[in-house]
């Protein structure tokens, strides 16, 4: 029986070099995890700071809103002391220096708090807080002034940034309360103006920073006050309430970001005063905001990305110097297991060979044969040509025997001087003897030119062959070998000989049976 039913396996080269690569690879993967990690750090870090920031932003917001909606309050209570002295007859009855005392506080005169005034069902200005030769001005064109007269649930009403004409067009806004007769009709409204140049003076005393601003807005969308001042835009529309709008509908408070009419991209946080139609906005520069984030970020990247490149070069580096020695070790294994005369495995690459096919027939319950081949009168070709001639002889006949082998899991080794072991696994005796009388028959045919015209080598080839069912022993088919060809020279040499029995072992003992 002479087949095989081998699956080629992988190099060691192959293996190795896939080891390789799969280490590389699982390097290249933990390196960009470590970047994932970083990315994932480096957003939280972002969320940090413009979390921070909002917090600050909020925090002077409501500083602002505390001193805003505290003199707003001050000053519709002094609206409400009007209205209720304005209904008093006795009050109204009195001398108007004397009167003037009574109805307005002295909260009307603090800084940027303009006229108190009473108008009547018209317009007309009846009362000022200021003076009592009141000018003759008629306001009912004011917002104020239509709104209170439209509604009478109003309550106190912000009005929409105007001119004043008592004031040399000072910027101002109108806070404004509804007067009505005792039957619940239009009497007249009680209005105090505020400078916008007030809010103004609030706000810049807060610093915030490079491009920084604090806007006042009307929930309707005007400015009332922005700082640094821009005097263009009191009174304008804000797109950024509309903004907020789009965004919140309906909510008190949030944060956006987004690039102002001035090309500086802020992060806005905004609530509405308590109680008050009006927003107030603080806008950070996000370059001021982010500046140090954006520093350490670039700085932390690119060492995290020097660092990820080193170390793959490094791996890379490593993984060369083991491949290369791996090679070496490789290249000594195999001159360690070559006969370097013929380039055929040596003695001890074959008795190791032969160790595990035995071992591989014990378990297969598969044969296993072996030739010995010894090259007749060897020592004469020496004697008469020269060791030189002798070599030559042995690579030739070495190449022969290589021929008659083809299947990947035979084996040819040389077994020392002139003596060369072929290892048949899967094959019987017939099998083998076939492959020993090729061997035979190719050696024979060989034109040794460079020895003698016309003179031929020929070989005595033993077979051994050994069927393994539950022990081996390895020592037993190479001896069976070896009395074989020993047999094949004392019977005229050029000729293969097989042994005289058939070694069968079943037992774990070694008992051997004759077959």
């Amino acid at each position: 029986m002479y087949f095989s039913f081998l699956r080629p396996e992988p190099s060691p080269e192959a293996k190795l070099s896939f080891a390789y690569k799969r280490f590389v690879a699982v390097v290249a993967v933990c390196i960009v995890l470590v970047s994932a990690i970083f990315v994932f750090v480096l957003i939280g870090s972002y969320r940090a700071t413009e979390s921070l920031a909002l917090q600050t932003s909020r925090s002077i917001g409501m500083l602002v809103e505390q001193d805003l909606t505290r003199n707003i309050e001050l000053l519709d209570l002094s609206l409400q002391a009007v209205i209720e002295g304005v209904a008093n007859p006795k009050l109204m009855a009195l001398e108007p220096s004397l009167r003037q005392r009574a109805l307005f506080d002295r909260s009307a005169a603090a800084a940027g708090i303009g006229s108190i005034l009473v108008l009547n069902e018209n317009g007309d200005i009846v009362l000022d807080s200021r003076t009592t030769a009141h000018a003759n001005a008629n306001l009912a064109d004011r917002d104020y002034f239509q709104v209170q007269r439209a509604s009478p649930n109003v309550g106190l009403y912000v009005s929409h940034p105007f001119r004043s004409r008592l004031r040399g067009d000072d910027w101002t806004i109108g806070i404004s309360r509804r007067l009505s007769h005792a039957d619940g009709s239009f009497a007249g409204v009680v209005i105090a103006g505020i400078s916008l140049s007030y809010f103004q003076q609030v706000l810049q005393k807060i610093s915030l920073g490079k491009n920084a601003t604090i806007m006042l807005l009307s929930d309707d969308g005007h400015f009332l006050a922005r700082y640094p001042f821009v005097p263009s835009l009191i009174g304008q529309n804000a797109p950024l309430i509309q903004e907020i709008q789009d965004r919140y509908p309906g909510a008190a408070n949030g944060s956006l970001q987004l690039t102002a009419s001035d090309g500086v991209h802020r992060l806005y946080c905004f609530h509405k005063l308590k109680g008050l139609p009006i927003f107030i906005s603080i806008g950070m520069s996000t370059d001021e905001i982010f500046r140090d984030w954006y520093r350490r970020a670039v700085v932390t990247s690119i060492a995290v990305f020097v660092l990820s490149v080193l170390i793959f070069i490094l791996i890379l580096r490593v993984v060369r110097e083991l491949r290369l020695r791996e090679r070496l070790e490789a290249r000594l294994a195999l001159l360690a297991t070559t006969d370097p005369l013929t380039s055929l495995p040596n003695r001890r690459s074959f008795d190791e060979n032969l160790k595990s096919e035995c071992a591989r027939a014990r378990r297969a319950g598969t044969s296993l044969s072996m030739l010995m081949v010894d090259v007749d009168l060897f020592k004469a070709y020496n004697d008469e040509f020269g060791h030189q001639i002798g070599d030559q002889v042995l690579c030739t006949i070495a190449d022969a025997i290589r021929s008659a082998v083809n299947r990947p899991a035979d084996l040819v080794a040389r077994y020392g001087g002139e003596e060369f072991a072929v290892l048949l696994p899967d094959t019987d005796e017939t099998g083998a003897k076939q492959i020993a009388e090729q061997i035979r028959q190719r050696v024979e045919s060989l034109k040794l030119d460079f020895i003698k015209k016309g003179c031929k080598v020929t070989v005595s080839i033993g077979v051994g062959a050994a069927f393994f069912e539950i022990t081996d022993d390895a020592a037993n088919l190479v001896r069976e070998a070896d009395r074989a060809m020993y047999r094949a020279k004392m019977l005229g040499r050029n000729r293969v000989c097989c042994g005289t029995d058939k070694i069968h072992l079943v037992t774990a003992n070694n008992t051997a049976f004759s077959a």
